[in-house]
């Protein structure tokens, strides 16, 4: 049985599965099967998928470089609708809390269906928006602000913590925090003028602490572009602090470790890099090629770390520590639908869909050392 924290971070970690499964489902379908698939990976929260393998719930053997990987699980597929969740509705986040799913997204009146009917209880249009469920199948409306608080581009993202369920939200606005006691009623909290100014590019909590990667406004989002990333942390989500930030560098995707937090960004000469920090305010650099996107993931000391370059096959590293990263002798071609790495609880995801083909694929690995390739059979398809 897994213990709530794994599901909860491993539930965070699928967030941007979330995202690209209701892209890929917005028409007129109002599915979130791949979310699910994701969150079953990523913790077996869902049910969608069932089978066997060499993955469980126990903790894997870990094998590295030059050792036999442990065996993939093998999944059969199924495809839930997502009743609740009305037409116009985009899931960006979803985490667990006080024993419920929470999810977060926006809601825009009949987008993408053709007419402006506005489902009961939403306004027009409305960001951030937080749904709960007990099963993943049937979610409830808990919360909304009465519209947009941010403008475009907003992105919410969930972080559930001990002193409460803490909800962010980026847009051309800004950054704005909400905190709930219960998940269902949301308190706006003052952010440090420098906070609310910048863009969120990624919040978690881990160590005690909420870290929190930003850009300046107009350079940031999910992803990082440009310079002038900066690092905030609180241990309350009330008092915050700006720490320590590599110089001149695009701040984007936070991890947390066994002893720490992991980095993913682009340094001032545009080379794609990771940084690691016992605590959050001194980091230590290493660059991972020339070019690239960087998006990493990490399961204990386990660190892993994918660099993606329009069409060319993934770039995958590996570090069981803070000194030395290893290039994974693996070959991940997929199109730029790629997401992760996600940590999962008997290692790493990666999901994607081959350039040849039309079906969702997930490669699997115990350390970021080697990948294999899930046998999926019903997975859901690119339509």
């Amino acid at each position: 049985m897994l213990t709530r924290e794994e599901i909860a971070t491993a539930a965070d970690d699928a967030q941007a599965l979330i995202e690209e499964a209701r892209r890929r489902h917005r028409a007129r379908r109002r599915r979130i099967a791949v979310a699910l698939c994701a969150a079953v990976l990523a913790g077996g929260i869902g049910y969608v998928a069932s089978g066997s393998g060499g993955a469980s719930n126990a903790p894997a053997h870990k094998a590295r470089s030059g050792a036999a990987p442990s065996a993939p699980p093998q999944l059969q597929w199924k495809e839930l609708a997502a009743n609740g969740l009305p037409p116009g509705s985009t899931v960006t986040s979803v985490t667990t809390y006080h024993g419920h799913l929470v999810a977060a997204g926006q809601y825009f009146s009949g987008a993408g269906y053709g007419d402006n009917t506005v489902a009961p209880g939403y306004p027009v249009a409305a960001s951030p928006v937080v749904w709960t469920s007990t099963d993943g199948t049937s979610w409830t409306l808990a919360w909304q602000p009465g519209g947009i608080v941010l403008g475009s581009g907003a992105f919410p993202q969930l972080v559930a913590t001990p002193d409460g369920l803490f909800a962010f939200d980026s847009g051309t606005g800004g950054t704005a925090l909400w905190r709930s006691s219960d998940g269902t009623t949301f308190v706006r909290q003052t952010l440090p003028e420098g906070m609310a100014g910048r863009l969120l590019s990624r919040a978690v909590f881990g160590h005690g602490r909420l870290v929190v990667t930003e850009q300046s406004n107009g350079a940031g989002g999910p992803a990082y572009a440009g310079a002038g990333g900066v690092i905030w942390s609180s241990s309350n989500g009330i008092s915050w602090q700006r720490d320590g930030a590599p110089k001149n560098a695009g701040l984007g995707k936070v991890a947390v470790t066994g002893t720490g937090f992991l980095l993913a960004g682009e340094s001032a000469s545009t080379h794609p890099t990771v940084w690691t920090s016992r605590d959050g305010v001194t980091w230590r650099a290493r660059t991972l090629g020339r070019r690239g996107l960087v998006s990493v993931a990490a399961h204990g000391a386990e660190m892993v770390a994918s660099v993606s370059w329009k069409l060319t096959p993934l770039v995958l590293w590996s570090s069981n520590g803070e000194e030395k990263w290893t290039r994974s002798r693996a070959t991940i071609t997929t199109d730029t639908s790629t997401a992760g790495p996600f940590a999962v609880p008997d290692g790493f995801a990666i999901v994607g869909h081959p350039l040849a083909g039309s079906h969702l694929s997930i490669w699997y690995s115990a350390t970021g050392a080697q990948w294999s390739k899930l046998q999926m059979s019903g997975s859901p398809s690119n339509g």
